[in-house]
């Protein structure tokens, strides 16, 4: 049991979360491996990956993300939120994003980003509330 509290939490937590996403998905099967992939890769980045509205949000918000950091963005399933807050990201971070169809918010204040480009980007997005 001693050797249980010396595990970093967010490993088990990562467990449990990908067991609650199957769960709630109705099938049995685990997630894909791009998936887990992804998720670990955005807490190697200092991020947070969590359930969200039957689906996941990546809580990037106040890490040293970059641009091309954001390439498996589309390997989360079922993502309904982007938190990229005081980042570092730019314009080119939206390409990441603009293909992925299951979000409804991204975040998006505090980045490198002009505001002009986030209001065009909002308008593209239509449905999706991108907030600055």
């Amino acid at each position: 049991m001693l050797a249980l509290r010396t595990y970093s939490c967010r490993v088990p937590w990562l467990s449990l979360v990908l067991l609650f996403a199957t769960l709630l998905s109705g099938c049995g099967s685990p997630m894909p491996p791009e998936h887990t992939k992804a998720v670990a890769r955005f807490q190697e980045l200092g991020g947070e990956v969590n359930l969200r509205d039957g689906g996941f949000e990546v809580n990037l918000r106040d890490t040293l993300v970059q641009d091309d950091d954001l390439a498996s963005l589309g390997d989360i399933q079922d993502l309904k939120a982007i938190d990229l807050r005081g980042t570092e990201v730019t314009p080119a971070a939206l390409d990441y994003i603009r293909p992925i169809k299951t979000l409804d918010v991204v975040l998006l204040k505090g980045t490198k980003i002009p505001v002009e480009e986030i209001i065009r980007f909002d308008q593209e997005l239509g449905e999706v509330d991108v907030l600055h």
